[in-house]
């Protein structure tokens, strides 16, 4: 991930506009907690989560291969974490700085708000504590475990992190029976992720950064990869193999352990995790991957778009159908975001001029909406995220965020009609 640069966009306005649990509507900067807010939905407590079958299991076999290695490096399990920094043969780049706190101080109170369910370091302080940057390293004896993307250092019985030193069960995993293959030269394996924002921000954007590295010009990696789970997943691969035919793709088995002369680690190094990387030019790079698919999206613009999560289990609204008929009362058009449908989803949002979306992974799309497009995200007043904030604030979108009531254990919650007719009217 490349450096953050001072070059931020001029601040779009934002504000905050909530619904209190006792759906008494209220308007004001954020930051307080909301009567009736209570905890994340989904969550689960320490106790809930340590006493399950599966990780009983993972645990009663890493105490079996700390006491037994051979036995580790027979199941390709190295519940042993090393950061990639102290793994590194060779570091390619290495560096990090402060975002400037005069970014983030017009939206303190509500990304402090954020910070209760964003993902981020230990430590991390609103607005000074935020670093961003970029690591990348080679690292020799490595192999690549194919069905997760994670790097074992089989000679020190250990999996390479990309963050912090700690290999829980979702980094290390037992491989029955695996199936080694030696592979000559340099090669990468990005994780495998179902998650749309995921692939987008942190295959696609990465895999395109990664080829304007100097350093690896006269070297470039070998991409290993899955055979792809979707339909948007392999046609962001069949688009990088033209944008970067110098990195020569290999789809392998999931159940296939891979033994490169060099394994490729490259990983962002901020300590805000919903922060990542990117510009104007880097979305507009990976619009440009996607055409090469597709062939050209037609232009427009002048589209009200309402993205809904109609079908979707999680954070549905419960008056839905409320929320729908004021959308289109507005004007708005609305898209179900599915895999069939991605050229269609990136026209759309390349012709939005006003977005409404409650909070959802389909709003990666943003990457793809016109300089200056105006976003309203709606959130449950339980799980409140900085993620799209950070993307409108990077890419010259102005952006919205409208609270509604708490969400339950599946985050359905009330969309606060009321406050989004009153921004609604302002925006015609």
């Amino acid at each position: 991930m490349p450096h953050q640069r001072p070059d931020f966009p001029a601040s779009p306005a934002s504000w905050l506009v909530e619904l209190d649990g006792t759906g008494v509507r209220g308007s004001h900067p954020g930051g307080q907690r909301q009567a009736g807010e209570g905890g994340l939905a989904r969550a689960k407590s320490r106790l809930r989560r340590v006493l399950n079958a599966r990780f009983m299991r993972w645990w009663l076999l890493k105490q079996a291969v700390t006491a037994l290695p051979w036995l580790g490096r027979k199941l390709a399990f190295y519940p042993r974490g090393i950061d990639m920094m102290a793994a590194a043969d060779e570091v390619l780049q290495d560096h990090t700085a402060p975002l400037p706190a005069d970014l983030l101080r017009p939206d303190l109170a509500f990304l402090e708000r954020c910070l209760v369910h964003d993902s981020h370091a230990p430590g991390v302080t609103l607005p000074e504590g935020v670093l961003a940057g970029a690591r990348t390293v080679r690292i020799r004896g490595a192999e690549i475990d194919i069905a997760s993307g994670a790097v074992h250092l089989p000679r020190a019985g250990h999996t390479v992190m990309m963050r912090g030193t700690v290999a829980n069960w979702n980094a290390a995993r037992p491989r029955w029976r695996p199936r080694r293959v030696v592979l000559a030269g340099t090669a990468l394996c990005p994780a495998p992720t179902a998650n749309y924002y995921h692939l987008l921000v942190e295959t696609g954007l990465r895999l395109l950064e990664l080829g304007d590295l100097p350093a690896l010009a006269a070297d470039p990696p070998v991409l290993l990869r899955r055979p792809p789970g979707s339909a948007v997943e392999a046609a962001l691969y069949a688009g990088l193999a033209q944008l970067r035919p110098e990195m020569a793709q290999q789809v392998v088995a999931p159940g296939t352990l891979v033994q490169p002369e060099a394994v490729l680690c490259h990983f962002p190094a901020e300590t805000q995790y919903e922060w990542a990387a990117m510009d104007r030019d880097a979305a507009m790079r990976l619009r440009r991957l996607f055409e090469t698919t597709y062939g050209a999206l037609p232009p427009g613009g002048g589209v009200r778009l309402y993205l809904s999560r109609a079908g979707a289990k999680l954070r549905a609204p419960v008056n839905g159908a409320e929320l729908d008929a004021l959308l289109e009362a507005h004007g708005f058009e609305t898209l179900v975001a599915s895999d069939a449908n991605h050229p269609d989803q990136i026209a759309r949002f390349s012709a939005a001029e006003v977005i409404v979306a409650v909070h959802g992974a389909g709003l990666a799309n943003l990457l793809f909406a016109p300089e200056g497009a105006r976003v309203i995200e709606i959130f449950p007043g339980n799980f409140v995220k900085s993620t799209y904030w950070w993307m409108a604030r990077r890419l010259g979108l102005q952006y919205r965020a409208v609270i509604g009531g708490p969400g339950d254990y599946d985050q359905r919650f009330e969309a606060p009609l009321a406050d989004l007719e009153v921004i609604l009217a302002a925006e015609a």
